[in-house]
């Protein structure tokens, strides 16, 4: 350094001018060096300010010298990065510390700042050693290091993490706002009341029919396809809202759409904004075509009024068998009101009456998915017995799953009433008919036995008295022997022509279908297999040939057949109460016609002797059905027979010839 030293003077004195410059020129370079040395002196000092300032704020200061590629950060840089405070951070570093998603993001923006030379700013995603995720925003511009001569991106990070999450969130209630409006196909639609503006979506245009090139006017078209019977109350609340008495309103009305003609709507408009003197500046509303969901309603209601008017008995119950719904005529025949019905579960109703077996198969078949038809003997309220016939089926939600079950009952009490009567009255006709049966056969066997059992005694007796007196003639006794064989096989003619009697009888032929003829008798028989819970299985051939015999005759058969099988099984568990009919075609074209029970099956001495007269396995039985419907089915043509089941009971048949005659036999 060099010295310079001055002199003073009292007095003035004139400088040369080339001394002049000379000494400004020092003077500049003195002046210079001492702002120098200022500015480095108070370049910390602002460096600190800084730092404090930014790290204040959560914000790291960073630089990148561009040719080493090494990073200077401020500690809270290191922080939000997760560096270590000693760490040399290169660029590559900060990459590897970034969301791989993002990195590429990263590296064009600091390669659009350096090209540019303008500021630029990337926002990207940190992981956390948490597992968690923070993002990032970074700006920086390109910089000239004066003492190394180098450039160096200078920057500033922040965490936005909160932002970015309120952002997101945001944004998805705006998906499931959008998501919600598209299901439930609502249109918007805004009205800024001063300035005459409206703002209308696709949807709002479509609801209405706009036409494509209206651009304003949107109340207006509106009020003029107001449907006629609903326009003036409908102006009438828009009106009060439009004049801020309302702050809102929501209402269901009628509208002519230029292409679908009358539609239903639904509306919903509120004030978001008024004036200092309270009069509407802004509404925001929803509309939304109801047409559908009003068709619907008008037609469940039309069912609800069916049900509620339906002469048959209705319940409805959920899942778990809890009564949800039960209809008038319900209440009507069991006595107790809808509320006494709801959420019980119908076996309330029950009289011990029904065998529980068949509660155990109705629960069984509806929770499976199928329908079941059946009976139930229940109680009213009053204590009085009645009888419903029901059929309950399950309904199913569009997953499959079951929701309910739904009950279709009628009271058959006056039915089962008559029925019963016409049985025990059928029964009636029948002892009588036995009684007067026997009454003939008796008197017929009177008649006809007397003489020869009277002769058999005679001789008898007149046997025996020869006998003890000890002076038998042989020879007489035999000849008194001879008469009583005489008057046995005379007997022994009487009840020969007795059982002939028994078959004769004219056949009337004619063709028949012998599938409506056992049709005809199951439908006599159906309230004796209902009364003796006997379930009933058909398989009626298709296309049987015609035969010919007598319908009465037939049916007779067909009924003693059944009515046998149906006594077979009276001990049986209800489950086991099954009575199979069948009709078929035989190989050699024959009709053949089956009635499989689950009885208790024919013993070794029945089935030698089953179709034998006066043979039975009854207690109360005369033993001559069998013999007669054999008769029968022998005058026809065919043949009858029995056999014993593989697995339990019995089956009876008998066979046809297809359309051949008759013949008798007497």
């Amino acid at each position: 350094m060099g010295v310079l030293n001055f002199s003073t003077a009292h007095g003035k004195r004139s400088w040369p001018e080339p001394v002049v410059k000379q000494l400004e020129l020092v003077a500049r370079v003195i002046t210079g060096a001492l702002v120098r040395q200022r500015e480095e002196q108070a370049l910390p000092e602002s460096e600190d300010r800084l730092r404090m300032a930014a790290e204040s704020a959560n914000i790291g200061l960073w630089s990148l010298d561009l040719a080493s590629q090494l990073f200077w950060l401020t500690p809270m840089t290191r922080e939000l990065f997760g560096f270590s405070p000693a760490e040399s951070v290169s660029w590559q570093r900060v990459l590897e510390a970034i969301h791989p998603e993002d990195r590429g993001n990263v590296e064009r923006a600091l390669q659009a700042v350096v090209q540019t030379r303008k500021e630029g700013q990337v926002e990207y995603r940190v992981p956390q050693t948490d597992g968690r995720l923070r993002w990032f925003i970074s700006r920086g511009r390109l910089r000239q290091d004066r003492l190394l001569g180098s450039q160096c991106v200078m920057g500033v990070t922040a965490d936005i993490t909160e932002r970015k999450l309120a952002e997101l969130a945001l944004r998805e209630r705006e998906v499931r706002l959008e998501e919600a409006t598209d299901v439930a196909a609502l249109g918007f639609y805004e009205m800024l009341i001063p300035l005459r503006q409206e703002y209308f979506d696709a949807r709002i245009q479509s609801i209405l029919g706009f036409p494509n090139d209206l651009v304003s006017g949107f109340r207006d078209f509106w009020e003029e396809h107001l449907h006629p019977a609903d326009r003036d109350w409908v102006l009438d609340i828009s009106r009060q809202v439009l004049g801020g008495s309302l702050s809102g309103v929501t209402a269901e009305y009628r509208y002519l759409h230029p292409q679908r003609g009358v539609v239903w709507l639904r509306q919903a408009a509120r004030v978001f904004e008024r004036d200092a003197q309270g009069r509407t500046m802004r509404i925001l509303g929803v509309m939304q075509d109801i047409t559908e969901s009003k068709v619907n309603e008008e037609k469940l209601r039309q069912a609800f009024h069916a049900l509620e008017q339906s002469p048959v008995l209705v319940v409805i119950t959920n899942a778990q068998g809890q009564i949800t719904y039960v209809n008038r005529k319900f209440t009507e025949v069991s006595g107790y009101s809808q509320a006494e019905c709801l959420g019980q579960n119908p076996r309330f109703l029950k009289s011990g009456e029904t065998p529980p077996e068949i509660y155990r198969e109705l629960w069984a078949c509806i929770t499976g998915g199928g329908t079941w038809r059946g009976e139930f003997h229940n109680r009213k309220k009053n204590g009085e017995l009645y009888w419903e016939a029901a059929i309950i089926s399950p309904l199913h939600d569009s997953a499959g799953q079951i929701t309910h079950f739904v009950a279709v009952k009628e009271d058959i009490t006056d039915r089962k009433r008559a029925a019963l009567e016409s049985y025990r009255d059928r029964a009636e006709i029948t002892h009588l008919s036995r009684v007067a049966m026997l009454g003939e056969m008796s008197g017929s066997l009177a008649h006809e036995l007397n003489q020869p059992l009277t002769a058999i005694l005679s001789n008898a007796q007149a046997a025996q008295r020869f006998l003890a007196d000890g002076q038998a003639d042989l020879n007489e006794v035999r000849e008194i022997l001879r008469d009583i064989v005489a008057d046995d096989l005379r007997a022994g003619e009487v009840i020969r022509r007795l059982r002939l009697l028994l078959k004769k009888g004219e056949v009337h032929s004619l063709p028949l279908d012998l599938n409506e003829v056992v049709q005809d008798v199951l439908k006599m028989v159906r309230n004796d297999l209902l009364n003796h819970s006997i379930t009933l299985q058909t398989a009626f051939a298709p296309d049987l040939p015609a035969i010919h015999g007598d319908r009465v005759q037939l049916q007779q058969v067909m009924l003693n057949l059944i009515l046998n099988a149906t006594d077979a099984m009276a001990t049986n568990a209800y489950a086991d109460r099954q009575l199979a009919v069948q009709t078929e075609r035989t190989p050699a074209g024959a009709v053949r016609i089956s009635i499989r029970d689950r009885g208790h099956g024919l013993t070794p001495e029945a089935q030698a002797r089953i179709f034998q007269p006066f043979f039975t396995t009854k207690l109360t039985g005369m033993g001559l059905g069998l013999k007669v419907c054999r008769t029968i089915i022998t005058a026809h043509g065919g043949q009858l027979g029995g056999e014993n089941n593989p697995d339990a009971g019995a089956t009876f048949y008998f066979e046809l010839p297809a359309g051949n005659g008759t013949r008798s036999e007497q």
